[in-house]
This record gives C-alpha cells, structure tokens and sequence, in this order.
C-alpha cells in the first residue's frame, strides 16, 4: 500500500449521543465521535515503517499481545502512530485491561508529536470524562488543535461546541464557519447541519438554494434525515430544481431506513406525483449506492 494508510482501529462509529446531566442548570448535548482511524504515512524510516506493519498484522491476526510488544519500543522512541494505536488498545481492553487513563495517558504522547486523531480523542476523553475530569474548556482546546491540523471530525466537533456554548462562548457564526469546514470536506453530518443552518439563518444568511445544496451532499452519502429534507424538496422545488421522481427516490431509501417522517411525506406528496415519475422513483432506488 503506497502514500497514505488507513488504519481501522475500532468498530465505533462517529456519533452524536444527547446526555443530561442534573447539575443545576447544565444540560449538556454530548459530540460522543471518538475518533477511530489512524493515517499512517509513509514517510518513514523502512526499518520503522516494517516494524510498523508487523505490528499492524498481528492487530489483524487477533494478536493483540505481540502487536503491543511490537509497537510499544516504536512508541516510547516517539512515533505517534504507535502511540495512538496503544492509546486506543487500552481504551478497548485489547492486549492489556481496559483503561481509558492509560488510554489518554498515550493519546497525550502522541498528541504533543502533532497527531491530530489522538487531539481528538482526548478532547472527546474531556466531554465525556472518560480517563480525564470532565472539562469542556479543555475539550474545546484540544478541538482547536485538531482543527488546525485539518481534521475534520474535529472541526464538525468544534463547530458544536460553539453552538451549545460548552466551553466557549456560544457564537453561531463561529459555529457555522467550522461546520461548514466539515461540510466542505464531505463530512456528511457537517453537511447536514449546514443545509438546516442555511435553512434557518442560523450563524449564516438564509438561503433555500445552499440549504437544499448540503442536504443533497449529505443524501448523495446515505444521510437519512438529509435524504426526509432533500426529497421532500425535489418534488416541490423548494431551493432546488424541481424532480419529482428524484426526491420520491429520496424519501424511498429514507423510509426503508425506518425514517418516520420521510415515511409520511412519500405517503402524502407521491399522490400528486405521476405514475412514470414513481416508476422511475422505484427503479432508481433499487440502484441506488451512495457516494461516499
């Protein structure tokens, strides 16, 4: 594998989770993305680089004892992949017993070494409170860091974070610029906030026409809720050209994934809509593969 390797670590998914905590007057809306990839460039020393890998091959096998054998002595020389990897090792009980404190203790070590994943995962240790004290100060801080090292997941996280107002002054249009550098980037949960900011005037100017362009990227990617919008806006026109049969395919593959609303809206609006256009409607969601 040449250029840049993609290392999947985990089987968590990226996720916004909404907890309360009964502390007075705080309610706090969880960003709960702990990050789960790890790029692993390649350049490196070739004899690092092939120790690297043996220790990836062992994670592979099942192996997990050798695989922190192999990449402990990589990172206790400094290499930040290594670090990361034992990091996230600790967090999932893997080779060693789970301990998310030893977990952000290794995520620090590779975050002074400029690692931007392992800046995120400490500041979703600090929203949670996971191997750390919670602190949303300390959070936004190390989203910030992330962000500025482009990762994406970190700026969507960061834009959230300035829109509730944990740990930082809210500002919506400090909220907006972050989420929309997520969007950009084709991140789809970035891409779906943005078209409801543009919709609401939320941190942005109003626009149908940008809000129907994002929640049509995030549809294109398989969003569900994007997919309710995107469709129910295609048949009406609303923001967008109008296509019947497109926006019905929408709120087909919405309403297979079990989204209520979208259900609704194909109930309610397909009886207008022409016999060839739901034809159509059916075939293309039948084929339908989404873009990411």
């Amino acid at each position: 594998m040449t250029g840049r390797e993609r290392m999947m670590i985990s089987k968590r998914r990226a996720r916004n989770s909404i907890e309360t905590h009964k502390r007075g007057r705080c309610s706090l809306i969880l960003i709960a993305m702990v990050v789960t990839i790890i790029f692993v460039t390649s350049e490196v020393i070739a004899g690092a680089k092939a120790d690297f890998r043996a220790g990836w091959n062992a994670y592979q096998n099942g192996n997990f004892i050798s695989a922190l054998k192999i990449w402990r002595p990589l990172a206790e020389k400094g290499d930040p992949r290594a670090q990361f990897n034992i990091g996230v090792m600790f967090a999932e009980g893997k080779g060693r017993a789970q301990s998310y404190k030893r977990a952000v203790q290794w995520w620090e070590k590779a975050a002074e070494n400029g690692d931007a994943e392992a800046q995120h995962n400490i500041a979703m240790a600090y929203i949670v409170g996971n191997g750390v004290e919670q602190n949303y100060k300390q959070a936004v801080n190390w989203l910030k860091k992330a962000s500025n090292l482009g990762l994406v997941r970190s700026q969507y996280a960061l834009g959230r974070m300035y829109d509730y107002g944990f740990g930082i002054a809210r500002d919506q249009v400090e909220a907006a610029k972050y989420v929309s550098l997520a969007a950009q980037k084709g991140f789809d949960k970035a891409q779906y906030n943005l078209g409801k900011r543009y919709r609401d005037g939320k941190g942005v100017s109003r626009s149908l026409k940008l809000s129907a362009k994002w929640f049509l990227a995030a549809a294109e990617q398989g969003h569900v809720r994007a997919q309710n919008h995107i469709g129910v806006r295609l048949i009406r026109g609303d923001g967008i050209e109008k296509n019947p049969a497109k926006g019905l395919m929408y709120l087909i593959l919405a309403s297979e994934k079990g989204h209520i609303k979208a259900a609704e809206h194909k109930a309610k609006l397909s009886a207008d809509i022409a016999i060839r256009d739901k034809e159509m409607a059916e075939e293309m969601a039948a084929s339908w593969k989404p873009t990411r």
